[in-house]
């Protein structure tokens, strides 16, 4: 009975996985400024409270017989958007995307989103080993470009076997190069 288990794993012929926690983390330098840097907040509450009191304003204006005793509680909205959007932001982090191959198509799915594009349609995919613990799959298909985290534990060779036409470019030496670079200034000082 294990023989025929492990005999239909190797004929499925398909590869799927998390994606690592460092591609949420690329991502997610990148969109927390934007949403959570001093600016943004300040432009975002000062144009909700001027466009809040323009609309009392000319509500009270136009029915003077509403009360607008209620709308204190309008100031906590914003707040509360600032609060899902980080509880978006963290759910993204934590929970990670899943990437499909298989022998017709690949697919990836994060949260809400996903793609799916057949392996007819790619026009080009390489396979770039960063080093044993970054590698990453670039696919340009139908004229878009998806880039999917590969963790270590999976099968290179049924990948590269799955996607035949795969350039793999080793940038290993390029990375620790750059790395070195990037070194803390008290290592210089010993």
């Amino acid at each position: 009975m294990a023989e025929q288990l492990k005999s239909s794993k190797k004929q499925s012929r398909t590869l799927k996985w998390f994606a690592p926690r460092w591609s949420a983390a690329r991502g997610l330098k990148k969109i927390t400024p934007i949403l959570f840097g001093g600016k943004p907040i300040l432009r975002i509450v000062s144009m909700s409270g001027v466009i809040g009191a323009v609309l009392c304003l000319f509500t009270k204006l136009a029915f003077p017989q509403i009360p607008l005793a209620f709308f204190w509680k309008i100031l906590f909205v914003i707040p509360a958007v600032f609060a899902y959007l980080g509880v978006l932001i963290l759910m993204i982090f934590l929970i990670p995307g899943w990437v499909k191959v298989t022998t017709t198509y690949i697919s990836d799915s994060t949260g809400q989103s996903g793609w799916r594009v057949n392996l007819s349609d790619i026009e080009s995919s390489k396979l770039i080993i960063y080093s044993p613990i970054h590698i990453v799959l670039i696919i340009r298909a139908k004229g878009k470009v998806h880039n999917i985290a590969v963790p270590p534990t999976t099968d290179l060779d049924l990948l590269l076997s799955l996607l035949k036409t795969t350039v793999v470019l080793d940038k290993q030496k390029q990375f620790k190069t750059a790395r070195a670079f990037m070194t803390p200034l008290d290592d210089f000082e010993k």
